[in-house]
């Protein structure tokens, strides 16, 4: 057990960072397979610098943070395990300097609290990740090993929804690390209308939030602002 400073709490984490490092190389050479990254450089620099400028002030500093624009059509961003980044651009394009700071904030939260590889822990079950670990004595072996892992693990597991919990704790250190940064802790919220906006567009069917893995985008919004409220106190 260890204390994350991101979460406040002890936590077991069994996969080293160099190999959650290892893991994420092989989700990145998967993903390069299925989509087009994006080769405007004045688009991919602002991402990097804004991504830059939030990964200095981040709970997590034993990894280094990657920040990639892909080409889609949807509005998205995503991380996977070992600290990389993935923002769409038709979301990019939408959003001010501050939002994508946001974004990208949360995103980094999620890096920060581990949740990725919390996530990939419970997915393959303890017993079986204790084995691949164990049986790799060699370090680089091990990180080979865990490249292989994570070029060949389901996407569906290492990109599925985050609980409400995690997503309600990304969203939280979005706003520290938007505030430590030097950006407007409300452009979260900002990010998160726009979001919004879209959905009403799309006519999404609301469920009962317990049936829900994201809580509603209107529930996260009104806790940021109650948070946001309070540190102005």
């Amino acid at each position: 057990m260890s204390f994350n400073p991101a979460t406040g709490r002890q936590e077991l984490i069994l996969i080293p960072t160099a190999q959650e490092v290892a893991m994420g190389q092989g989700i990145q050479a998967s993903l390069k397979k299925q989509h087009q990254f994006s080769s405007d450089p004045a688009k991919t620099q602002r991402l990097q610098t804004i991504g830059n400028r939030i990964a200095t002030v981040s709970d997590r500093k034993d990894l280094r943070y990657n920040f990639y624009l892909v080409e889609a059509k949807d509005l998205n961003a995503f991380t996977v395990p070992g600290g990389s980044v993935y923002f769409h651009t038709a979301l990019f394009d939408r959003l001010t300097d501050d939002q994508i700071a946001a974004v990208l904030a949360h995103e980094v939260g999620h890096v920060a609290a581990k949740h990725t590889i919390k996530k990939f822990q419970a997915g393959i079950g303890i017993g079986l990740l204790s084995t691949i670990l164990i049986e790799a004595i060699n370090m680089k072996e091990q990180t080979r090993r865990m490249w292989r892992v994570g070029a060949g693990v389901s996407t569906g597991l290492i990109l599925a929804a985050y609980s409400r919990r995690e997503e309600l704790e990304a969203d939280r250190l979005s706003l520290k690390y938007l505030r430590l940064s030097g950006y407007d802790p409300h452009a979260m919220v900002e990010a998160l209308q726009v979001l919004e906006q879209e959905e009403k567009k799309e006519g999404n069917v609301r469920i009962p939030t317990v049936m829900r893995t994201h809580p509603y985008i209107s529930e996260r919004i009104r806790q940021l602002e109650a948070q946001g409220a309070k540190a102005q106190r």
